[in-house]
């Protein structure tokens, strides 16, 4: 019951102003991915792109000099691998900057797939001071089931970048791990192997979840029987409402599992973020949603993200 009224508010919240309600931004350095997951709809293109400091510049600026905008988080991720980033410490550096400047800025957090995260990255990382919270996207629940689910990956190097990273960190960052467990698998730790646990236990906390269908993309038709979908009120949608995602070209999405940029709300590079979070689409969205009629959004029709069952279990 909190729950709901908590979301009426923020849509009573969004219909006086649009742009109050965003709490997250996610930023895509680039449109590019070392991996091809199974369960991933994210399309590698034939040309790389990654986003220029100037318009990571622009977008800090404004978040922080605006007042309007109340974004709690920056996360450092979409559907490509952020790390990708030929300047992804020099990014990194300007973000820490901003930091330094003003007291009241979002928390930073990253995602990886690990795989490209040496000894010498982590350190580089550790050293900006940038980041708050790093989450390593680690699946299966064992090296032949990650393997199998990350294609490209390769456990033993994921491994032992983690347990560098772990060291190196001393307890600064927080650390998390998401795992995406095979359909057939219960989202529990009883079956993984020793050294696939160890792992899950040497984070701050370690997230469970089955795949879900992406924005309409990726469509995982028949699932077990032993997977109980929550209940969730389909005319709220948390993620719209409080979230942005801008990508490596300077388009703004409104949906965070719009992977492959299909549809964008505007452009950074001549617009600002003010004006696209208060434009009239996001405000049809938000509205077609409220009224029930999901089936008119080609992202939403089919997505049950947030119907999925998913475990968060903290460590110590």
């Amino acid at each position: 019951m909190k729950k709901i009224i908590y979301e009426y508010l923020r849509l009573l919240q969004f219909k006086i102003s649009p742009v109050s309600t965003l709490k997250s931004v996610h930023l895509q350095f680039t449109n590019t991915c070392n991996l091809n997951c199974k369960f991933c709809s994210f399309v590698n293109p034939t040309e790389r792109q990654i986003m220029s400091k100037e318009l990571l510049n622009k977008f800090l600026k404004e978040i922080m000099e605006n007042k309007k905008f109340k974004i709690k988080e920056l996360n450092l991720w979409s559907a490509g691998e952020p790390i990708t980033h030929p300047g992804f410490v020099e990014m990194l550096e300007l973000i820490k900057e901003y930091k330094t400047k003003y007291k009241n800025f979002p928390k930073v957090k990253m995602l990886t797939n690990t795989m490209l995260l040496t000894k010498e990255l982590s350190k580089k990382i550790l050293d900006t001071g940038a980041v708050d919270y790093i989450g390593f996207s680690i699946d299966g629940g064992n090296r032949e089931d990650y393997e199998k689910l990350r294609t490209g990956g390769r456990f033993s190097i994921v491994k032992q970048n983690i347990e560098d990273f772990i060291e190196l960190n001393k307890g600064e960052v927080e650390t998390m791990i998401n795992c995406v467990i095979p359909l057939e698998k219960p989202l529990t730790t009883d079956w993984m192997s020793e050294e696939f646990k160890g792992l899950l236990y040497s984070v701050n906390f370690y997230k469970l979840n089955h795949p879900n269908n992406n924005a309409g993309e990726t469509i995982i038709k028949e699932y077990p029987s032993h997977i109980k979908f929550n209940k969730v009120n389909k005319r709220i949608c948390l993620a719209l409402l409080q979230g942005l995602v801008v990508i490596q070209n300077g388009d703004v999405l409104f949906c965070c599992d719009d992977f492959n940029g299909n549809y964008p709300l505007g452009n950074l590079n001549n617009q600002s973020l003010f004006e696209i979070s208060n434009c009239d689409e996001r405000k049809r969205l938000v509205k077609t949603l409220f009224k029930g009629k999901i089936n008119q959004i080609p992202l939403c029709s089919v997505c049950n993200r947030y119907a999925m069952p998913y475990k968060i279990i903290k460590n110590g």
